[in-house]
């Protein structure tokens, strides 16, 4: 009998401040991180991402889909994230979306019965 994966979603969003991340299963939000680092998100973002997996006992491997931001934002942070998500999804073998911060906000908005 062949065992299903289970569905895990990997958030990484790099357009705004130091970046923020996080994993998703069926039922909702497992964990999060934003970084607070003044380093480049680019020296963090790997190992802020292997980190949140660790402490939540999910192997790479399990990760189906990677949802990244592609702005509004810095350019400089969406390149990276977008380089970043698309290079994991690759390695992984799973799918990668893009999403606008915007779009994200409105989204959350809506399930928390307020947009401004």
């Amino acid at each position: 009998m062949k065992q299903n994966k289970p569905e895990i979603l990997l958030t990484i969003e790099t357009a705004i401040g130091g970046g923020s991340y996080g994993i998703f299963d069926k039922n909702g939000e497992i964990d999060s991180m934003c970084n607070h680092s003044r380093r480049s998100k680019a020296e963090d973002l790997l190992s802020d991402i292997s980190s949140l997996l660790k402490r939540n006992g999910i192997n790479k491997n399990e990760i189906n889909k990677i949802i990244f931001s592609n702005g509004p934002g810095s350019q400089t942070g969406i390149r990276i994230g977008t380089a970043t998500a698309k290079g994991l999804a690759s390695a992984l073998n799973c799918l990668s979306f893009e999403i606008s911060v915007l779009n994200a906000l409105v989204f959350k908005a809506k399930q928390k019965g307020t947009i401004q």
